[in-house]
């Protein structure tokens, strides 16, 4: 099963970077620097716990990871938005308040 999921991913990646102009240096520079960030967010947390996402300043992955399915969730939505599809008011309301939060409004 694993197998066949990472074999559709691939091929669905792959669909999606052809429909988009292929592979660029821009998206392996992105792909880095979003590596980089994420290596370094373990870092901090791991190894010289301070990371701010935490209570303890240690990792805690189910935590780390409740975050970055959160952040990606909210990304979604917000493309989904922004490609015109219908979403509830209540998230929409949601994606403002956390857009004016992140502004420090």
């Amino acid at each position: 099963m694993k197998n066949v999921l990472c074999a559709l991913l691939g091929f669905l990646g792959s669909v999606a970077a052809s429909a988009f102009g292929g592979w660029s240096a821009g998206l392996t520079t992105l792909v880095i620097f979003m590596a980089a960030d994420y290596a370094s967010g373990l870092i901090v947390a791991g190894i010289f716990h301070k990371s701010t996402k935490t209570n303890t300043g240690a990792l805690e992955s189910s935590t780390v990871t409740i975050a970055f399915i959160a952040n990606e969730t909210i990304s979604l939505v917000e493309n989904a938005g922004l490609m015109g599809l219908p979403l509830p008011d209540v998230i929409v309301k949601a994606i403002d308040v956390l857009q004016k939060k992140g502004k420090g409004e």
